[in-house]
């Protein structure tokens, strides 16, 4: 989760925002998101690539099959 919010924040799709944030500060924030015209354009652009990047479970799979398969695996512990 700590990626996405980091993934958006870097690319001007959202805010980051104090977890002690009072309602009102929240109310400003939704707002400015809401009514800036950029953070929907960076916000849509960001999609766009994610989409490009093709199925991420997928890719996933993919990465572990090959991991799985790699001779020079290192073993994994459960520990």
């Amino acid at each position: 989760m700590l990626h996405n919010i980091g993934t958006m924040l870097y690319h001007g799709a959202g805010l980051h925002l104090d977890p002690s944030i009072s309602p009102q500060r929240l109310a400003e924030a939704v707002r400015r998101v809401l009514s800036e015209p950029s953070f929907a354009a960076r916000a849509s652009a960001l999609g766009r690539a994610i989409a490009r990047e093709g199925p991420g479970p997928a890719r996933l799979v993919a990465e572990i099959e090959d991991f799985a398969l790699s001779p020079s695996r290192r073993t994994l512990s459960a520990a």
